[in-house]
């Protein structure tokens, strides 16, 4: 039988015989060295005593952190297992006598003393040096490394706090973030782009690094983004724009806002809009047709671009429009208007005073109407807060002719206003009003009025 074979063999008696029965859990071992013995199984235990290198000892218990419980001729206790070697043929074997050889078998330098610590209690094992070495244990799997990108509201990582993915795309960012996003931390090899516009329109940068402070031009100034690594994929197709036409009362697209979509008419601009319409964009292959006067009357101009000031034949002075594509259409027929009263009856307006042609009242803040006296000669009748004033004469116009009339900031002189004479009037509210002058006494002014809501 070949050696090698023959102490595997013996080994594998050894062993069988340590778990074959309560009395064999002993197993015969020699000491590598000069070894401590302690009082318990760890060097914070006290030294009984000393195993001498090659003492032959008896192990009968192993606990888990590597400490083995032995007999021999002197004091029992606890030795490090790291320094036995087991005996090969010592399954009769004694631990008597101390002489260093032992009586029961022989340590062999090829093999080594291993614990197993089980549910079942501890049980020994024999390694001798032809025996193939146990494989090694995996080693634990790499954690995988995060491909984020974490935005900050605040400068240096601070504020809320927002982590995405690889893959994110936000075309539009919700609206508790618009506008937010001050700094950035990237991981994992992740890439960013912040756009100031929503689908990535407007001064966009790329970040590979963490930025503590976005530049002035994109700090709190973000409407979208995306987190990939390589390059950034293409801009997904902004969302389709609506046909229409947004009106401002303001140049440059300033102050109130009002859209309208296409097709629409007005052929009867309303009160709050009508004559302030002073810039426009236009939409999505929109056109519009703007008149000075109700019914598409008076001065027309159509456009198909956005105007930012419309020219001073236009700019607050619409009272109707169309917005449309293709073709101009053919004007509609007119609408029948159909007045309805807002105010009437008597005004007696002294010299000096203000009346408001909205409600009648006299001296009101919102007089539409002053009785001005120059001198006791030179007297007026002067619009005041943005009304307009057009003189009829001895003509009763009425609401379709006031709505149709050219009007004027100017102040008319008495004068030109002899008694019967009829004044139309665009009260600073957008309404249409018509007064006449029914007589004077001493120096007041008889009136009467009506004006409509349309």
């Amino acid at each position: 039988m070949n050696i090698h074979i023959r102490k595997i063999a013996l080994a594998f008696i050894a062993i069988g015989m340590v778990i074959t029965s309560a009395a064999a859990f002993a197993a015969p071992a020699t000491s590598k060295a000069s070894l401590n013995v302690r009082t318990g199984p760890g060097t914070s235990y006290n030294v009984i005593d000393t195993l001498y290198r090659g003492e032959l000892v008896e192990v009968t218990e192993c606990v888990s952190n590597g400490w083995c419980r032995i007999e021999h001729s002197g004091p029992d206790g606890w030795v490090s297992a790291r320094y036995l070697k087991p005996v090969i043929n010592g399954a009769g074997g004694s631990s008597g006598g101390g002489s260093g050889s032992g009586s029961g078998g022989s340590s062999d330098p090829d093999c080594s003393f291993g614990i197993t610590i089980g549910p079942g209690g501890p049980s020994f094992s024999l390694s001798c040096g032809d025996a193939p070495p146990p494989p090694a244990p995996p080693l634990p799997p790499p954690t995988p490394v995060v491909q984020s990108a974490c935005l900050y509201k605040g400068n240096n990582y601070t504020g809320s706090e927002n982590c995405q993915s690889v893959g994110t795309v936000r075309p539009t960012i919700p609206a508790s973030w618009n506008n937010a996003i001050s700094s950035v931390k990237l991981t994992g090899g992740a890439k960013i782009r912040l756009c100031q516009g929503a689908n990535f329109t407007g001064l966009c940068s790329v970040y590979s690094t963490n930025k503590a402070i976005l530049g002035s031009a994109l700090n709190n100034k973000v409407s979208s983004y995306e987190i990939f690594t390589g390059s950034p994929s293409t801009p997904p197709p902004s969302p389709p724009v609506a046909s229409q036409v947004c009106f401002y009362k303001g140049n440059n697209f300033t102050g109130a806002t009002a859209c309208a979509n296409n097709p629409f008419t007005r052929a009867v601009v309303t009160p709050a809009w009508n004559d302030k319409i002073s810039s426009f964009k236009v939409y999505g292959g929109a056109k519009v047709k703007l008149c000075q006067g109700v019914n598409f009357t008076g001065l027309c101009n159509t456009y198909s671009n956005s105007v930012a000031v419309l020219d001073s034949s236009l700019n607050n002075k619409i009272s109707s429009y169309k917005v449309f594509s293709g073709a101009i259409p053919p004007a509609p027929p007119p609408v029948p208007i159909v007045p309805v009263t807002f105010s009437t009856g008597p005004i007696n307006l002294q010299q000096t005073w203000s009346a408001d042609l909205d409600t009648g009242n006299i001296g009101s803040a919102g007089a539409d109407i002053w009785y001005q006296a120059v001198t006791a000669v030179n007297k007026f009748i002067t619009p005041r807060n943005g009304a307009k004033l057009s003189i009829s004469g001895p003509t009763n116009r009425g609401y379709a002719g006031c709505s149709t009339a050219s009007y004027s900031s100017n102040k008319i002189s008495i004068w030109t206003m002899p008694v019967g004479t009829y004044v139309c009037v665009k009260t600073n509210e957008g309404r249409y009003s018509e007064f006449r002058l029914n007589g004077y006494t001493g120096t007041t002014m008889k009136l009467g009025y009506t004006t409509w809501a349309n």
